[in-house]
């Protein structure tokens, strides 16, 4: 179901979508090809990390490093790897009740390919 803000942008939509002309000009509306460039396959890992965040050792401070330079420098090596911090302690908040995740708190490793998949982990 498709609701347009006024009865003139309904006219003008129906009219493209069925290559009518609109006061006199033709317009015709050509169908966008996309293309997703999302690898077919992700090949993903997590890492828990076994040490309590609320620990004086301050965990996750020490994982992102100084405004992020470890998680950067394995990027930046890699640069198909995503990094994720997730999990008790992590400060990401998700779903629909904007809170962090129930799990124990671990790393989330993914790669679109086998090879930076592999590098990735070599290095975490």
């Amino acid at each position: 179901l498709v609701s347009f803000a006024n009865p003139v942008a309904s006219f003008f939509a129906f009219c493209c979508l069925n290559n009518q002309p609109v006061d006199g000009a033709r317009i015709l509306v050509s169908p966008v090809l996309r293309v997703n460039k999302r690898p077919k396959h992700k090949h993903t890992c997590k890492y828990f990390i076994g040490i309590e965040p609320t620990d004086p050792f301050n965990v996750v401070r020490r994982i992102f490093g100084s405004k992020g330079s470890n998680m950067k420098a394995i990027v930046a090596r890699v640069p198909e790897l995503k990094l994720r911090l997730r999990g008790q302690g992590s400060g990401f908040r998700e779903g629909p009740a904007f809170e962090e995740s129930p799990d124990l708190l671990h790393l989330c490793l993914s790669a679109g390919s086998k090879v930076a998949y592999e590098q990735g982990c070599a290095m975490t």
